[in-house]
């Protein structure tokens, strides 16, 4: 292929991937569509849901590179349509009459099977595409698959009155979803092997016709299995990091609303607060991909880690002097960093272990956020004394992460 094809060709996977994401995240609009459903289909004991949709998302992820490398990624892609289409559609049809357990098998199970498999397949295979462009191609995708619930959840709402609740909701979200992903499956296909040498020619001819050169450097790596990558010592820093990292951003996000206003903003003020942390967390993973491609993946896993253990400063000071404005700079700071780590996740994974085992060795790095939400939820289990003391336990875990940051730079060195 040519270069002009190349670039041609990817801008359009680009899009079409950043599409099927944008409809796939809707799994995480489950903090949205609890109480729609409680209500629409009468059910209860549904806390448990969410950490049962995060553990299947990382099996499906698991899994979904398996069936990438027997079956393909068209097929792959496939059964994450059909998988979170079912998983929507048999909510929304079975769960007013036969009850929670629906949810948990239907919504949970299956749609985040289905979701971890379409998620895995999407960003291992596309972001191969762009050797010049590995965090900016990834940070577009990742967008979409963290707006998701903004954009469309808050549109699935505002249709609810009208299609005559959750029970017609769900299923119009799961048919849209297995459009999406199985219409990405009939023309996603796999990068040419050598399009690193490719793209990495055409810089050099750019270079040499003294053109200014505005692309980084393409460095392709000597691909590592999944076996080996899990026997060094700097994946160890990086997963362990990575999972207190985005636990104190699990900790602090969920309960923005609820904070703020025990800070004593308006109802009205802290529902705003939401939107502006998920629009931060959102943005930042554009933003952070485009400065990883500059300044590489250590410095910008420090940077993100540095805004955290910062934003978490501000917040517990906020509590402490009960200074609402403080509150407010930490958790947008805090939503920004958080924003990074699945950013960083996949470029630090495709940097330093190549292309050749992506989906399998990403599958990997991303059951991080399981271990992140059980960490999270054991935490607030353990910690009920105050929401102070979880705080400050939080700000002890987010330096944790700034140590462990600090410890994968020097492992990345040698």
């Amino acid at each position: 292929m040519t270069v002009a094809e190349i670039k041609k060709k990817r801008m359009l996977y680009l899009i079409l991937s950043t599409a099927a994401l944008l409809i796939l995240g809707l799994l995480y609009g489950f903090s949205m569509f609890a109480a729609p459903m409680i209500e629409d289909f009468a059910l209860d004991g549904v806390g448990s849901a969410f950490y049962v949709m995060m553990a299947f998302f990382c099996i499906g992820s698991l899994v979904g590179s398996a069936i990438q490398n027997k079956l393909g990624v068209k097929a792959a892609l496939i059964i994450a349509g059909l998988m979170f289409g079912a998983g929507f559609a048999l909510t929304g049809l079975l769960a007013a009459d036969n009850g929670v357990i629906i949810l948990y098998l239907c919504y949970a199970v299956l749609g985040g099977f289905g979701t971890g498999v379409g998620y895995n397949a999407i960003i291992s295979t596309t972001n191969i595409w762009f050797p010049d462009r590995i965090g900016l191609s990834a940070g577009v995708m990742l967008l979409g698959f963290g707006i998701a619930s903004l954009v469309f959840g808050n549109a699935a709402l505002a249709i609810r009155p009208l299609v005559g609740g959750m029970g017609t909701v769900l299923p119009i979200i799961g048919g849209l979803g297995a459009v999406f992903t199985i219409s990405l499956a009939l023309v996603l296909t796999k990068a040419p092997e050598n399009i690193s040498e490719i793209m990495k020619a055409a810089q050099a001819e750019t270079a040499a016709k003294k053109a200014v050169v505005k692309a980084p450097a393409i460095q392709e790596v000597e691909s590592v299995s999944t076996k080996d990558m899990v026997k060094k010592p700097i994946f160890y820093a990086y997963y362990l990091t990575n999972v207190f990292l985005a636990a104190v951003g699990l900790a602090i996000i969920g309960n923005v609303a609820a904070d703020a206003q025990f800070l004593g903003a308006a109802a009205a003020f802290a529902s705003l607060l939401v939107g502006f942390v998920s629009t931060f967390n959102g943005v930042s993973r554009v933003v952070m991909g485009a400065v990883l491609d500059r300044i590489g993946v250590v410095k910008t896993f420090i940077l993100a880690v540095g805004l955290a253990l910062t934003a978490m400063v501000l917040i517990v000071v906020g509590f402490v002097a009960n200074i609402v404005a403080l509150y407010v700079a930490g958790a947008l700071i805090l939503g920004f960093s958080y924003g990074c780590c699945p950013v960083v996740g996949s470029s630090f994974t495709r940097k330093k272990f190549g292309s050749k085992f992506f989906p399998s060795n990403l599958a990997v790095i991303n059951s991080t956020l399981l271990f992140s939400a059980l960490l999270n939820l054991g935490l607030a289990s353990l910690i009920t004394s105050s929401r102070m003391d979880l705080l400050f336990v939080v700000l002890g875990v987010c330096a944790l992460a700034f140590v462990g940051a600090l410890v994968f730079a020097r492992l990345w060195k040698k």
